[in-house]
């Protein structure tokens, strides 16, 4: 099975979550690289020396990293860091602020997987297996990616309005569910219980309208 072949499949089963298939297939590739760097990279020379120049990584993959643990590996990797700051901070004439994470190593794995999966999403999406699936199960994708697929350059105009007007109806019934929240919560109605789509509704939609956590489309 070839690169094209598994992003088809992965998007495929991810839209039977209820989620975002591109947050969810991004998420899962960041896992498998965090795991990856602390068995592997660690260990690499280039990597190292990589990651040591641009200066390690953003707040969010930094504390995503330590949740994996491993003490060892962050005491090489930080030792190496903060002579680097012990050396430039004091030094009036260097010009290297190392306060900035502007080439974190994940954010640019995480981009370059996020701008492909997007991308091939809109191109699967003209097989009607892939478009059925999407139109009948609940996943819906995030604003965010929606947006992306639209500001793809040269896309088939007709598959990205389908793409949105699928994505429309969806975002239509989530409202709703919100609607209901609201209405159940006022004290005329609150004997009235709530749904399992409401309840999970307002949880929801914080991933449908900003992605998930640490995605920057």
């Amino acid at each position: 099975m070839d690169s094209k072949e598994i992003i088809y499949e992965e998007l495929m089963n991810r839209m039977k979550k209820g989620v975002c298939p591109i947050c969810d297939f991004v998420e899962f590739r960041l896992a498998e690289a965090l795991e990856r760097f602390l068995h592997e990279g660690i260990n690499t020379p280039h990597t190292r020396a990589k990651i040591e120049w641009t200066n390690g990584f953003c707040n969010f993959h930094a504390h995503r990293l330590l949740q994996l643990g491993d003490p060892l590996s962050h005491a090489i990797l930080y030792h190496d860091f903060m002579n680097n700051v012990m050396k430039d901070v004091p030094d009036k004439k260097s010009k290297t602020d190392r306060s900035a994470h502007d080439e974190c190593f994940f954010c640019n794995i995480q981009k370059s997987n996020e701008e492909d999966y997007t991308k091939a999403f809109l191109e699967f999406y003209k097989n009607d297996e892939f478009a059925s699936r999407y139109e009948q199960e609940e996943s819906v994708l995030c604003v965010p990616h929606l947006v992306a697929i639209q500001k793809i350059r040269f896309a088939n105009k007709k598959t990205v309005s389908r793409i949105v007007d699928a994505t429309m109806e969806k975002y239509q019934i989530l409202n709703h569910h919100l609607s209901e929240i609201k209405r159940k919560s006022d004290y005329r109605n609150t004997d009235e219980k709530w749904t399992d789509e409401e309840k999970a509704a307002w949880k929801k939609v914080v991933s449908v309208f900003n992605a998930y956590p640490g995605i920057r489309p």
